[in-house]
């Protein structure tokens, strides 16, 4: 394998290297509002007997409200990890939620 050029690692820090450093930010960033308005949806769909169901159309999968909460765990994790405060707990628990993850795309990986 050849060894890259000064040129080439300077490439790759700016057209690779930086934007997906600003897509980590955005989603962190995105991530924690997200679980700051949690909360009412999380009583929506664990407290009495739910009554939510996905109405999106034209999906690979239309969602749970148990794919909700794995969504949650994941995210759950992914803020901890970037806040230093993540136990192996929370990687195992992300690891197990990446696949409900997966299938709530809106296409498919």
């Amino acid at each position: 394998m050849a060894i890259a050029s000064d040129p080439q690692v300077q490439s790759f820090c700016d057209t690779t290297v930086r934007p997906r450093c600003a897509a980590i930010r955005d989603l962190y960033l995105a991530l924690q509002e997200d679980k700051a308005r949690f909360d009412d949806i999380y009583a929506n769909i664990t407290q009495g007997s739910p009554s939510w169901t996905d109405s999106g159309s034209a999906l690979p999968h239309h969602a749970t409200t148990g794919d909700i909460l794995a969504w949650n765990t994941f995210i759950t994790a992914f803020i901890a990890f970037v806040n230093g405060t993540a136990t192996a707990t929370d990687s195992q628990n992300a690891a197990a939620q990446y696949p409900v993850v997966r299938k709530l795309c809106t296409s498919s990986l």
